[in-house]
């Protein structure tokens, strides 16, 4: 990428928005020196290395999320969906040790492991319909099947058995998720490309109402904030006090409001200006 289109702001960030992001990511530098602590007591179990896997790839997001959203108001779209990923990343992980029981959170990842074999399944057949010879992927995928079997069958007898994860909405009714799944459907939009996210092209507007060009709220601005700021605050804690980390040296509760309130307050000043 050129300098040039690098350094070419068309809408800039105001400061009390830069100000949230500084504040999220002092809160996402906390979490990871307690996640660097707690993982020193994890690994005997699958299900613990595996929510320290998910944590690692939440806080690669919530750092693409931070890094888009101080450089212009413009990139809001991949903003929202870094956020959405960043949002339901760390809840799988925070839902995966839930459970106080080992063997409870083993079966969970059991249920996240054979999701990776039916997307190889999935895979190999799209290859197959188009000729493509996909008996790596095949190789890749009974590997995984006889591990997990392998595994299964070393449960103890009144261990619960799971078919799947649970959806983002299950997750969230399961551990606890505030408004999360809200924001969830809102910022699935620009992920998939729904008529709701093309509102910020025609003024929200439709028909002879529709207003072309671009615009992006500070209200809209709040939300993705506030999806990151759950990431972090709700299920970053929830996980490390699962897995015997310190959530308060991440964010205490009252700090937990202070930070909620002041995103909020950011989208009340938009809205009535």
């Amino acid at each position: 990428m050129s300098d040039g289109v690098a350094n070419n702001v068309v809408m800039p960030v105001p400061p009390a928005l830069i100000q949230i992001l500084c504040r999220l990511e002092a809160v996402l530098s906390n979490f990871v020196t307690e996640r660097r602590l707690a993982a020193e007591t994890l690994g005997r179990y699958e299900s613990e290395v595996e929510s320290l896997n998910l944590t690692a790839l939440g806080i690669r997001h919530i750092e693409g999320f931070l890094r888009i959203s101080a450089q212009d108001l413009i990139l809001f779209p991949a903003a929202a969906c870094v956020a959405r990923s960043a949002l339901e990343v760390n809840l799988k992980a925070a839902w995966l040790v839930s459970p106080s029981d080992h063997f409870a959170r083993e079966a969970r990842w059991l249920a996240h492991l054979q999701g990776e074999e039916r997307t190889l399944e999935r895979l190999v057949k799209e290859l197959s319909s188009l000729g493509v010879d996909g008996s790596a992927l095949t190789t890749i995928r009974d590997q995984i099947r006889m591990f997990r079997e392998e595994v299964q069958a070393r449960m103890p007898a009144a261990a619960p058995s799971l078919s799947r994860t649970l959806n983002v909405k299950e997750m969230c009714e399961e551990i606890g998720g505030g408004s999360a799944y809200k924001d969830y459907i809102f910022l699935s939009q620009y992920v998939h490309g729904e008529h709701h996210s093309t509102r910020h092209f025609r003024g929200g507007g439709l028909g002879t109402k529709k207003e072309l060009g671009e615009d992006y709220s500070l209200v809209d601005w709040a939300l993705l904030c506030k999806a990151v700021f759950y990431s972090l605050a709700y299920f970053g804690r929830k996980f490390l006090g699962s897995v015997g980390g310190n959530p308060d040296a991440v964010l205490t509760p009252e700090e937990c409001e202070d930070l909620d309130k002041e995103i909020d307050a950011l989208a009340n000043r938009a809205a009535s200006a």
